[in-house]
């Protein structure tokens, strides 16, 4: 009996729930931002490439000379 009170709980507040259970508000807010934020993180990993390829290119230019 006392758990079939603890599962009618939290069917009761998520009635009155301001995104209730399917989250669709909060998947959509997480979709958006994963949508922002996955092309500046490509454009920070082209950069730190082009200047990984730069700093080996002066490395090996500066062992080339010894």
């Amino acid at each position: 009996m006392i758990e079939g009170r603890r599962r009618a709980v939290p069917r009761e507040v998520n009635r009155h729930a301001f995104d209730p259970y399917p989250y669709i508000l909060l998947n959509l807010v997480l979709s958006m931002m994963a949508g922002i934020q996955a092309p500046i993180i490509m454009m920070i990993q082209n950069r730190q490439t082009q200047k990984d390829r730069l700093d080996a290119l002066a490395i090996q230019r500066e062992l080339q000379t010894w």
